[in-house]
């Protein structure tokens, strides 16, 4: 690893922060993860990484890279790869203000109000980021394969990231470590599309016991429909953006085809994980349907079905 690489802190070495970290280095970047328990198992080195492939076996490799429980040295960019829950912690804060002013904090936390939250307590500007990539601990619950350590499949579009200087550079090496990222103009809002379509059909599929086939033939996939177009109206006007066709999109019939087609698609078994991972970051769901609610109370946008759905959750 060349020493003019740049450096890049990762605050969470899990499943996330492992992926980036490998495709991190790739690209010549040092990379050290920032952990809160330098003793959890995720702060274990080296570790098994799965790539898994539309296709044939995974690729595997071993990552041997620094975890530290302090911020100490100098680093160019700072990446939040942590629940949206775990933002407001005062260790968090703590550390983060150890930070050099120049140091670019990359945001990659779904929830709408997440950038506005860590700017206003680390008094910088943050940039966000979209992950597209599926990552998790291996191997799921029932299953043997791949081997223990981390499985990660990377579609065609496995990060996005905002167009600013910070984000211009963090895709351009991502790039170069060998994982597709692009740039949106407007990534806020891509964002809020996307989070309203995924958290409310995650809410329902968690009230039908992570089945996608009880989803499927259940009146709570017309609940997480209409829940993801209130969502989208709220991210709307939090943003003070127009609503166009996408407005439209989050249909039952639409939702049946997709929980129906995509699987089988997927180099893994898609129900097993999204039961697995979203069980892992129930607070974080609950935690967006919350901020959803309250925004739009506070902007005067209907949010009935979001409402029903947040009571459906224990």
């Amino acid at each position: 690893m060349k020493d003019e690489g740049p450096r890049i802190l990762i605050v969470g070495s899990g499943a996330v922060g492992a992926v980036f970290g490998e495709h991190l280095t790739r690209a010549g970047a040092r990379v050290r993860f920032l952990v809160r328990n330098p003793d959890s198992p995720n702060a274990h080195m080296p570790r098994a990484l799965h790539q898994l492939h539309l296709a044939g076996p995974p690729s595997t490799v071993h990552q041997m890279l620094d975890t530290s429980a302090d911020v100490q040295g100098q680093w160019d960019q700072c990446w939040l790869c942590l629940p949206s829950t775990a933002l407001s912690s005062d260790w968090l804060k703590q550390e983060l203000d150890q930070l050099d002013p120049g140091v670019e904090v990359i945001n990659w936390t779904p929830d709408l109000e997440d950038r506005a939250r860590l700017e206003e307590r680390l008094h910088r500007p943050v940039s966000m980021g979209l992950i597209g990539f599926v990552s998790y601990q291996a191997p799921l619950p029932g299953e043997t394969h791949p081997d223990e350590g981390i499985a990660y499949w990377l579609p065609p579009r496995a990060a996005t990231l905002e167009d600013t200087r910070a984000g211009k550079r963090a895709a351009n090496l991502l790039k170069n470590g060998g994982l597709s990222a692009r740039r949106s103009r407007n990534l806020p809002w891509l964002a809020a599309r996307l989070s309203a379509l995924m958290i409310t059909l995650v809410a329902a599929l968690e009230r039908e016991q992570w089945s996608l086939e009880r989803l499927r033939r259940s009146p709570h996939l017309d609940t997480a429909a209409s829940a993801a177009r209130e969502a989208m109206a709220v991210g709307a006007a939090y943003l003070d953006t127009r609503v166009r066709w996408s407005r439209q999109l989050p249909r039952t019939g639409l939702y049946r085809g997709l929980l129906k087609g995509v699987p089988p698609l997927a180099p893994f078994d898609l129900e097993n994980y999204l039961g697995y991972h979203f069980a892992k970051v129930a607070d974080q769901t609950r935690l967006m349907l919350d901020t959803w609610i309250a925004e739009g109370h506070q902007r005067h946008v209907e949010v009935t079905h979001l409402e029903e759905l947040r009571r459906q959750l224990p």
